[in-house]
């Protein structure tokens, strides 16, 4: 009976240092490869349409919160022309309009709400920010990114 106790104890022991050893090695790999700086965005003034023609997509949050969030895209001419596709789970939702700009920002209103975009950069990459108001009072944000 004792050969069985201390066989547990063995066992025990050989356990607690695989996981003891594990645990080291997770410690490590996290503290030698920190945490990515976070990219620093800064506003920039939209010029021209010329500046961000061309395809952009990204997730739009509304506010209240209605069943998901939808997946937009939207092609912007250097006229300012623009057309969309939102992607809802109940179907296709599209359009196109023309967009305005003052004092650097895209505004657009339509029958439908009013909307605001900002150019963002940051290094390489852009984003435009839009918020905007449906007739309805849904709030709605979206990060639009440049897509293929």
């Amino acid at each position: 009976m004792e050969n069985r106790g201390s066989m547990k104890q063995n066992i025990r022991a050989a356990v607690l240092l695989v996981c003891m050893s594990l645990w080291s090695l997770v410690v490590q790999g996290c503290q030698s490869t920190g945490v990515a700086p976070k990219q620093q965005w800064s506003p920039q003034p939209i010029e021209s349409f010329a500046s961000i023609a061309g395809k952009w997509d990204g997730l739009v949050v509304r506010s209240p919160k209605v069943r998901g969030d939808d997946w937009l895209r939207v092609t912007i001419a250097d006229d300012g022309r623009y057309e969309f596709a939102s992607y809802q789970t109940i179907g296709v939702f599209s359009g196109q309009g023309q967009f305005t700009l003052a004092e650097g920002k895209l505004t657009v209103t339509t029958e439908r709400g009013t909307a605001t975009g900002s150019l963002y950069v940051s290094d390489n990459s852009r984003m435009l920010r839009m918020s905007g108001v449906m007739e309805d009072g849904t709030r709605y944000a979206v990060q639009l990114q440049p897509s293929q």
